[in-house]
């Protein structure tokens, strides 16, 4: 998430997020980003904060099948009973403004639903086969 690279000064000598040199101040009042106040978070603290809150609608092509079956004439020459081939693809494409990594997040728990924290992104998967009867 976001929150992970704009706060990662928060680990042992890392260096502050370029982004979050342009957070409010007294000299920046026109800033789009809340004041920081702490190390590892916003002037808010522990409490909600709507800055990393964005919009998650996607659509998404998960899963595309074409395969091709042999004709009967073809198969009884071929003394065969079936035949078929066929590609498969997963996770084709996702269209979305989201900036993380998958925009159907979700936690392990009530309290995260929603929140973008170690997941890993989509992977896309390829599958070719074929379908032999004697």
């Amino acid at each position: 998430s976001r929150w992970f690279t704009d706060f990662f000064q928060t680990f042992e000598g890392a260096a502050i997020s370029e982004r979050l040199k342009n957070a409010w101040s007294p000299e920046n009042p026109n800033a789009t980003i809340p004041i920081v106040e702490r190390e590892s978070n916003f002037s808010t603290s522990n409490q909600a904060n709507s800055f990393y809150v964005e919009d998650g609608s996607y659509l998404r092509f998960q899963n595309l099948t074409l395969g091709y079956s042999a004709p009967a004439s073809l198969l009884e020459k071929l003394k065969m009973q079936r035949a078929r081939v066929f590609a498969s693809v997963n996770n084709l494409f996702t269209i979305t403004g989201y900036e993380g990594l998958d925009p159907a997040v979700g936690g392990a728990a009530d309290t995260v639903f929603g929140i973008d924290v170690g997941n890993y992104p989509v992977t896309r998967s390829w599958t070719f086969g074929l379908n032999l009867s004697f």
